[in-house]
């Protein structure tokens, strides 16, 4: 007898089982997703470490060629026995290109010329036959050098601007009188910075707190012949850094561009109001850029002062949406704003800045790289700082 065998029908998975599956991948790829977040901050933070490694090997190089370290800033005369030949304006980060590996941007480089657009350049006293030069200059300091950004910072190509200098303030600056106009030039960014020196509310803490009050001045300094600024006229030989080179901050993370930020990665439009700079000037956003020296071919990033700022980094916002860079003890990840070293009241807030959560990177004058903590103290961080006042303190 035959018997006919019917087909097992398979059975489906059900509306509720699949909604379980799919609620059980979410939760995987919530637990997973800040690890591999993780993962890739602790890759760019590395990739940061070592872009300050190679800035601090080539010092040390510029070093053995020239018996200082760069300089941060060369404000000099081109032909001291001719100061109307022209100012030049040289910041560290021109300096040491030929040690960074950049051998193209060196070699077309105008060392004995700013990098300014040629017509702005003149007012600097430099006669038209360096015009050429200077707009070469200009041309190839919009250059990205991949060294000189952290990879935790926003784009570069996001951050570069045309920057204004206004005469007055230039004049303000040096000490001296202001050219016959503003100083205007580009750049493309850089993540770090030298300390020219401590200043304001951060060295009255420091000193308050029991530090010694001898010299507030940093390792990489501004040689000056220009201006009254009392910058050193020589750059710092190894054995002028007396308080050590393995305690001794040489460069360390200052997000530069022209973006202002303030805790928290929060980007802000500034109020440079202090300055003598509000909000209405004429080319405000251009003077912003500028001000906030955060290019590598900018001048004024050498000349970075450390006044210390409050926790969020600026006041209120006023009517216009803009807030004032605001001063305290803060010195870490509350404001990336440059405080130009200048008398009387041309100051702002200012502190170190990076896009790592809660740290800053810094290569010391030994070549070591550290990370310093949002909270370590005060007293701490202007001890590394300073390079001749003698602190003794333990290295976070």
């Amino acid at each position: 007898m035959l018997h006919s065998c019917g087909s097992r029908r398979q059975r489906g998975f059900t509306l509720v089982e699949l909604l379980v599956v799919i609620a059980i991948i979410g939760i995987l790829i919530a637990l997973l997703l800040p690890a591999v977040q993780a993962a890739r901050e602790a890759a760019r933070r590395a990739q940061c470490i070592n872009n300050l490694k190679q800035i601090g090997l080539a010092s040390h190089n510029y070093l053995d060629v020239h018996k200082v370290f760069p300089p941060s800033l060369v404000l000099a005369w081109a032909n001291p026995a001719d100061p109307t030949a022209g100012i030049d304006l040289c910041p560290w980060g021109v300096s040491i290109l030929p040690f960074m590996e950049q051998s193209v941007i060196s070699s077309s480089w105008s060392f004995s010329v700013p990098a300014t657009s040629g017509v702005t350049g003149m007012y600097l006293g430099w006669p038209a036959g360096a015009v050429p030069a200077m707009n070469n200059n200009n041309n190839l300091a919009q250059t990205v050098i991949d060294a000189y950004v952290c990879p935790s910072a926003p784009a570069p190509d996001s951050r570069m601007g045309h920057c204004n200098v206004p005469a007055d303030l230039i004049g303000a600056m040096t000490g001296g009188t202001p050219p016959p106009g503003d100083v205007e030039f580009d750049s493309a960014p850089v993540d770090y910075n030298p300390v020219f020196t401590v200043d304001r509310t951060a060295w009255t803490a420091f000193v308050s707190a029991g530090g010694p009050d001898h010299d507030e001045s940093g390792a990489i300094v501004t040689v000056d012949d220009v201006s009254t600024s009392g910058a050193s006229p020589v750059g710092s030989s190894l054995q002028g850094i007396t308080d050590g080179t393995s305690n001794t901050v040489m460069f360390i993370e200052r997000l530069g561009g022209t973006n202002y930020y303030m805790r928290g990665g929060v980007q802000v439009t500034p109020d440079l109001t202090a300055l003598g700079i509000p909000p209405a000037a004429p080319n405000y956003e251009q003077i912003c850029n500028a001000l906030l020296a955060g290019g590598w071919a900018n001048p004024l990033n050498g000349w970075f002062n450390l006044t210390g700022a409050s926790r969020d980094g600026y006041a209120a916002p006023g009517g216009d949406g803009t807030r004032a860079p605001a001063n305290g003890t803060y010195l870490i990840n509350s404001t990336n704003v440059y405080s130009p070293n200048m008398g009387g009241s041309f100051y702002l807030a200012s502190g170190f800045y990076s896009m790592h959560p809660g740290v800053v990177n810094t290569v010391l004058c030994d070549g070591s790289v550290r990370s310093l903590g949002e909270a370590t103290d005060l007293v701490v961080v202007v001890s590394m700082i300073t390079a001749r006042n003698g602190e003794v303190f333990e290295l976070p």
